[in-house]
Protein backbone atom coordinates (compact mmCIF):
# COMPACT_ATOMS: atom_id res chain seq x y z
CA UNK A 1 0.00 0.00 0.00
CA UNK A 2 1.64 3.20 -0.66
CA UNK A 3 2.50 5.59 1.79
CA UNK A 4 -0.16 8.03 2.99
CA UNK A 5 -3.31 5.46 2.45
CA UNK A 6 -4.84 3.72 5.64
CA UNK A 7 -3.69 -0.02 5.95
CA UNK A 8 -7.25 -0.69 5.18
CA UNK A 9 -8.08 0.63 2.35
CA UNK A 10 -10.62 3.02 3.16
CA UNK A 11 -10.62 6.28 3.87
CA UNK A 12 -12.81 7.03 6.93
CA UNK A 13 -12.92 10.29 7.82
CA UNK A 14 -9.77 11.83 6.49
CA UNK A 15 -10.81 15.51 6.22
CA UNK A 16 -11.71 17.63 8.73
CA UNK A 17 -15.02 19.47 8.99
CA UNK A 18 -15.00 22.47 7.28
CA UNK A 19 -11.71 21.33 4.89
CA UNK A 20 -12.60 21.25 1.34
CA UNK A 21 -12.27 17.91 -0.64
CA UNK A 22 -9.42 18.57 -3.96
CA UNK A 23 -12.47 18.32 -6.53
CA UNK A 24 -15.29 20.76 -4.58
CA UNK A 25 -16.56 23.62 -6.43
CA UNK A 26 -15.57 25.43 -3.40
CA UNK A 27 -11.63 23.98 -3.06
CA UNK A 28 -11.68 25.40 -6.95
CA UNK A 29 -12.78 28.62 -6.16
CA UNK A 30 -10.49 28.99 -3.20
CA UNK A 31 -7.65 28.18 -6.25
CA UNK A 32 -8.66 30.33 -9.28
CA UNK A 33 -10.61 27.02 -10.93
CA UNK A 34 -13.83 27.92 -10.41
CA UNK A 35 -14.49 28.98 -14.32
CA UNK A 36 -11.96 27.20 -16.29
CA UNK A 37 -11.29 23.40 -17.27
CA UNK A 38 -12.11 22.31 -13.71
CA UNK A 39 -15.69 23.10 -14.74
CA UNK A 40 -15.65 20.63 -17.74
CA UNK A 41 -19.27 20.06 -19.02
CA UNK A 42 -20.81 23.13 -18.24
CA UNK A 43 -23.17 24.51 -20.25
CA UNK A 44 -22.22 28.21 -21.99
CA UNK A 45 -25.28 30.56 -22.96
CA UNK A 46 -25.61 31.00 -26.88
CA UNK A 47 -24.89 34.71 -25.73
CA UNK A 48 -21.01 33.72 -24.50
CA UNK A 49 -20.50 31.42 -27.17
CA UNK A 50 -20.81 34.24 -29.58
CA UNK A 51 -18.54 36.45 -27.56
CA UNK A 52 -15.96 33.95 -27.57
CA UNK A 53 -15.99 33.09 -31.00
CA UNK A 54 -16.02 37.17 -31.82
CA UNK A 55 -12.89 37.58 -29.64
CA UNK A 56 -11.13 34.85 -31.10
CA UNK A 57 -12.00 35.32 -34.91
CA UNK A 58 -8.58 35.79 -36.96
CA UNK A 59 -6.46 35.89 -34.39
CA UNK A 60 -4.64 32.59 -34.83
CA UNK A 61 -5.32 32.39 -38.73
CA UNK A 62 -2.73 31.74 -41.33
CA UNK A 63 0.56 33.93 -40.97
CA UNK A 64 -0.50 35.02 -37.56
CA UNK A 65 -0.27 31.01 -36.35
CA UNK A 66 2.86 30.53 -34.48
CA UNK A 67 3.18 27.67 -36.21
CA UNK A 68 2.51 29.21 -39.67
CA UNK A 69 6.50 27.90 -41.93
CA UNK A 70 5.23 29.89 -45.10
CA UNK A 71 6.22 28.46 -47.88
CA UNK A 72 8.62 25.73 -46.29
CA UNK A 73 5.10 23.77 -45.17
CA UNK A 74 5.12 19.79 -45.99
CA UNK A 75 3.44 18.20 -48.39
CA UNK A 76 -0.15 17.28 -45.79
CA UNK A 77 -0.03 20.90 -44.47
CA UNK A 78 0.02 22.71 -47.83
CA UNK A 79 -2.85 20.04 -48.86
CA UNK A 80 -4.80 20.88 -46.11
CA UNK A 81 -4.25 24.46 -46.66
CA UNK A 82 -5.81 24.16 -49.97
CA UNK A 83 -8.75 22.20 -48.73
CA UNK A 84 -9.48 25.04 -45.92
CA UNK A 85 -9.24 28.32 -48.62
CA UNK A 86 -10.79 26.23 -51.47
CA UNK A 87 -12.91 23.81 -50.02
CA UNK A 88 -13.54 20.26 -51.52
CA UNK A 89 -13.11 19.75 -54.96
CA UNK A 90 -16.53 18.33 -56.59
CA UNK A 91 -16.23 17.95 -59.93
CA UNK A 92 -12.89 17.42 -62.53
CA UNK A 93 -11.88 20.50 -64.61
CA UNK A 94 -9.98 18.23 -67.23
CA UNK A 95 -13.40 15.71 -68.02
CA UNK A 96 -16.03 17.27 -66.41
CA UNK A 97 -17.38 14.73 -64.26
CA UNK A 98 -19.18 15.88 -61.39
CA UNK A 99 -20.62 12.55 -59.53
CA UNK A 100 -21.40 13.11 -56.21
CA UNK A 101 -19.73 9.66 -55.06
CA UNK A 102 -16.75 10.12 -57.15
CA UNK A 103 -13.26 11.00 -55.65
CA UNK A 104 -11.74 14.35 -56.41
CA UNK A 105 -8.46 15.39 -55.66
CA UNK A 106 -6.92 19.13 -55.80
CA UNK A 107 -3.38 18.38 -58.45
CA UNK A 108 -0.77 20.73 -58.01
CA UNK A 109 -0.38 22.32 -61.90
CA UNK A 110 3.32 23.25 -61.45
CA UNK A 111 4.83 20.69 -59.14
CA UNK A 112 6.48 23.26 -56.81
CA UNK A 113 3.98 23.12 -53.92
CA UNK A 114 3.70 26.53 -53.12
CA UNK A 115 0.98 28.45 -51.26
CA UNK A 116 -0.24 29.88 -54.09
CA UNK A 117 -4.35 29.10 -54.85
CA UNK A 118 -4.18 29.59 -58.66
CA UNK A 119 -1.10 26.81 -59.05
CA UNK A 120 -4.40 24.18 -57.79
CA UNK A 121 -7.09 22.37 -60.09
CA UNK A 122 -9.87 19.99 -59.22
CA UNK A 123 -9.49 16.44 -61.17
CA UNK A 124 -10.88 13.17 -60.27
CA UNK A 125 -8.36 10.15 -59.50
CA UNK A 126 -8.25 8.99 -63.21
CA UNK A 127 -7.20 12.38 -64.43
CA UNK A 128 -5.22 12.86 -61.55
CA UNK A 129 -2.99 10.00 -62.57
CA UNK A 130 -2.75 10.92 -65.76
CA UNK A 131 -1.98 14.82 -65.15
CA UNK A 132 0.95 13.42 -62.70
CA UNK A 133 2.14 10.52 -65.13
CA UNK A 134 3.10 13.25 -68.05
Amino acid sequence: MPKGFPKSGINRGWFKDGVTTPKSLEHRKKIGLANSRALKGRKLSEEHKLHIKLGMAGQHQDSNNPGWKGNQVKYMGLHNWIRRKLGKPSYCEHCGKSEPTAMYHWANKTGRYLRDINDWLRLCVRCHKLYDGK
